[in-house]
């Protein structure tokens, strides 16, 4: 059985920028890579700082802005930077994306593309219905902008617990 042992070009830059524990040097480095596909996938990793997140927000190929899209967590900067990105198809991924704020979702119902505006009402209206029902099983009241979740009723513990801002944003 004959094995390949090489990869031509770009192959093993692309494997190599997934890798979780790469050095901040090599990311920075495979970033300005000449495939754009690694610098997609340079755009995925966890561990790239946010100037190289901003940088490959500017790319010219919409394949890295389209990788930078379905990031769970992206800085403001960026954020606005490819919420008004001129290729629709960075925009669409964005408006897949359940981790964007609801007012950027929101925001993207209003797109002047017909299919990232619909793709943005679907994406809100899954991420409303699941925060409504991952909050409705609590026995939760909402006092002075506090969420409140009554514990389990004991005669000799019926102590109140109380949640993050994070939570109270789910129950509004």
């Amino acid at each position: 059985m004959h094995q390949i042992t090489t990869q031509p070009g770009w192959h093993k830059d692309y494997i190599r920028a997934a890798q979780f524990n790469l050095p901040a040097q090599e990311i920075k480095k495979l970033a300005s890579h000449g495939h754009y596909r690694v610098r997609a996938r340079v755009a995925e990793h966890p561990h790239a700082s946010i100037q190289l997140l901003y940088s490959l927000a500017k790319d010219p190929h919409p394949e890295v802005r389209i990788s930078l899209s379905g990031r769970k967590c992206l800085p403001a900067i960026i954020l606005e930077i490819l919420l008004h990105d001129e290729c629709p198809e960075v925009r669409l991924e964005l408006a897949e994306n359940p981790h964007l704020e609801l007012h950027k979702l929101h925001q993207l119902t209003q797109d002047d593309n017909p299919y990232v505006s619909e793709r943005a009402w679907k994406t809100l209206r899954t991420v409303v219905e699941r925060r409504k029902n991952w909050v409705s099983v609590l026995p939760a009241c909402l006092v002075d902008n506090t969420l409140t979740v009554a514990c389990p009723s004991r005669k000799e513990d019926s102590r109140q617990g109380e949640f993050t801002p994070a939570l109270r944003r789910l129950a509004s």
